[in-house]
């Protein structure tokens, strides 16, 4: 009883808030990747703790979409909770002027503006005098300055506090996260440690290997979910035909009769009545978007 009360209250909240009703079939979506991810918690630990550190950023990620933001929120509910922000007095908040590239800061540092390198990761080079240039090295410099300039960070320095060219050298926080680890997370760096500032190597390390290792199950993911949410308006005829009820003619017919409003305009179709369309929509992958 709970739980139902619980699934009523959020999407009600949901509507509230975004201006979007989640559907049936948003809910069943979400069970659909709950199931699926008890599945991979049973059967691969390192895998399922792989991807529990990913949904904040999977999250974040679609806060643009409603639907999605819907899914992944509620997955991230389910295992992990409400987002917790640390916050620590003994670092250092200074204000970003400017992002040089992907793992280089132009900060604020006590009223002086100084150069600030992230420690223990490296993303591809900018600019180089005589080696080649990366050709990601925008997309990673893209991805920091979205997230870091003009805005006020955290500073935790290791053993040193800066290296032999004078810049600042730290690990990042922002809204209670550590930068660093995001950079790892999203692929847009890797590890690059050196001694004697090593404070996180080994959890940097399982940090690589984890978002590699989670890259590749959100592929299959992906495939999964693909059987799992079919929006009518746009699949094919053999997307179609993974619906409960559909065959070769009556997805013929939906592909010559749409676009449909919503799912239960099924009815449209010869011999898909209440009782047909009672079953689909308890299947819960027929979708309209």
């Amino acid at each position: 009883m709970k739980k139902i009360i619980w699934v009523i209250l959020s999407v009600f909240v949901f509507g509230m808030v975004y201006g979007y009703t989640p559907t049936g079939a948003d809910q069943a979506l979400v069970q659909a990747f709950i199931n699926r991810i008890e599945q991979i918690r049973s059967e691969d630990q390192q895998k399922f703790e792989a991807l529990k550190n990913l949904l904040p950023l999977l999250v974040e990620k679609t806060k643009s979409n409603p639907k999605s933001y819907y899914i992944f929120s509620n997955i991230h509910t389910h295992f992990i909770g409400s987002a917790q922000i640390a916050t620590d007095s003994a670092l250092k908040s200074v204000t970003v002027v400017r992002v040089v590239d992907g793992d280089t800061l132009v900060v604020n540092y006590d009223g002086k503006e100084e150069r600030l390198r992230l420690i223990g990761v490296d993303t591809p080079e900018t600019v180089h005098p005589t080696k080649w240039v990366d050709p990601y090295w925008q997309e990673a410099s893209n991805f920091t300055k979205s997230r870091l300039e003009n805005k006020t960070i955290q500073l935790e320095f290791d053993v040193q506090e800066r290296d032999q060219y004078d810049r600042l050298l730290a690990y990042v926080w922002i809204d209670g996260k550590m930068f660093n680890k995001t950079l790892l997370s999203e692929w847009y760096a890797y590890v690059s440690t050196r001694a004697p500032n090593v404070k996180y190597t080994e959890e940097f390390e399982w940090l690589q290997t984890a978002a590699f290792e989670a890259k590749k199950w959100l592929r299959q993911l992906e495939e999964y979910v693909s059987t799992q949410s079919i929006n009518i308006n746009t699949a094919t005829l053999e997307q179609l035909k993974n619906i409960i009820h559909i065959d070769d003619e009556r997805a013929q017919q939906i592909i010559n009769l749409r676009p449909f409003s919503k799912v239960e305009d099924l009815t449209r179709v010869k011999w898909i009545a209440a009782a047909r369309i009672a079953d689909i929509l308890a299947q819960g992958v027929a979708t309209v978007e």
